[in-house]
């Protein structure tokens, strides 16, 4: 995996990073890290929101939200390697 740092007249991209995990695992684990990074984003934000509002039912580690959150790239993870190869959307 290589993460490199892009000028901005040189990136095809808005974004400040490039992540090439196409050379190192394969073109087919892109967009399964993609909404796996899209989910954690957030579930952060919205654990965050809820500490904020209310940090003595909703600390910001806890371990539920640990839980929960494996629970979610557990669930990412079964959609991208197992219902894509049988279900094809067009």
């Amino acid at each position: 995996m290589y993460v490199t740092q892009m000028s901005a007249a040189a990136a095809a991209s808005p974004s400040m990073f490039v992540v090439d995990v196409s050379k190192s695992w394969g073109s087919e684990y892109v967009a399964l890290l993609a909404d796996a990074s899209r989910f954690v984003s957030i579930q952060f934000v919205i654990q965050l929101l809820l500490s904020s509002t209310d940090g003595a039912n909703f600390p910001l580690f806890s371990a539920d939200f640990f839980l929960l959150l494996l629970f979610i790239l557990v669930g990412v993870s079964f959609y991208h390697l197992v219902i894509t190869r049988i279900i094809t959307f067009k």
